[in-house]
């Protein structure tokens, strides 16, 4: 698996998670319009499907970048057994 680099300066991090939000946006957007009436034909399921997983990628994306700019200043986090094995 390869990690992003670690973000340069916050306005990285900002970036970063304004798209997350943004995605998350268009994804209740598209779901209020399909919902609506109740009826929800295969065409609108995907495409509410589609734009769940993009917000999810988005924040999932931005949830790495805090990570290892995190893990670029502090050093990675110790395991949870404490290093032993």
């Amino acid at each position: 698996m390869i990690l992003p680099d670690p973000a340069q300066c916050s306005s990285e991090l900002l970036a970063s998670l304004a798209a997350s939000i943004k995605e998350f946006g268009e994804f209740a957007s598209e779901t209020a319009k399909h919902i609506a009436d109740g009826d929800l034909p295969r065409d609108q399921l995907d495409r509410i499907t589609k734009e769940g997983q993009e917000a999810v990628e988005a924040i999932l994306a931005m949830m790495k970048l805090a990570r290892v700019t995190h893990e670029a200043q502090y050093g990675p986090r110790p395991s949870a057994c404490g290093g032993r094995k």
